[in-house]
């Protein structure tokens, strides 16, 4: 069974904290409610015990500061929910891995050939790496997102995602270069472009 994951997600307007062991199911959720949410951060922890009690603590110690009692949004920037997140793990010595998920709310525009060939990726994995890279792309069409938080946001492992990786950029629908230790993925923009008015 996967561990419970901690996140923070904002609407456009608030923020919220919440606990899943499905980052993709979760999302595809929030998304069908509200298309303007977008994940910011995912924790995941050496013991998953510790997520539920840092959402529980987080909950309580800012209930003043819920849009409503019926709601688990909070009237926090999310930066600001981060960082009364982080106090509460530094204090409590938890060990935790962050990963931060880039956001953009910039539309994408497919080319019928760009369409046509994500039609026909035989593997399914590569199609939703692919998804995924090309809804967080930059103007330059480009994302740096590390592989572990694709395989967090995918529910998959990272070797899924690598191997996803490796067909992909094969193909000619990504070409990969290096930041230091990071890995920057540029969308082929014969395929696929942010749409600028």
């Amino acid at each position: 069974m996967s561990q419970d994951k901690l996140y923070i997600i904002s609407n456009g307007t608030y923020s919220k904290i919440g606990i899943t062991n499905n980052i993709n199911k979760r999302f595809s959720t929030y998304k069908t409610h509200n298309p303007n949410t977008l994940f910011h951060y995912i924790y995941t922890f050496t013991n998953s015990h510790d997520a539920k009690r840092i959402e529980s603590t987080i909950k309580n110690l800012y209930k003043n500061s819920r849009v409503n009692k019926s709601t688990e949004w909070f009237d926090f920037s999310v930066d600001e929910l981060k960082t009364n997140i982080d106090i509460e793990l530094k204090q409590r010595d938890i060990f935790f891995t962050i990963y931060i998920i880039p956001t953009s709310n910039t539309c994408i525009s497919f080319s019928k050939t760009g369409l046509n060939l994500l039609i026909k990726i035989s593997n399914n994995t590569s199609q939703r790496v692919f998804l995924v890279l090309v809804e967080m792309i930059n103007k330059n069409n480009e994302i740096q997102i590390s592989q572990e938080a694709i395989a967090i946001l995918l529910n998959t492992s990272r070797q899924t995602v690598l191997r996803a990786i490796n067909y992909l950029s094969k193909n000619n629908f990504i070409d990969i270069s290096k930041a230091g230790t990071s890995n920057i993925y540029k969308v082929n923009p014969d395929i696929a472009i942010p749409y600028l008015d």
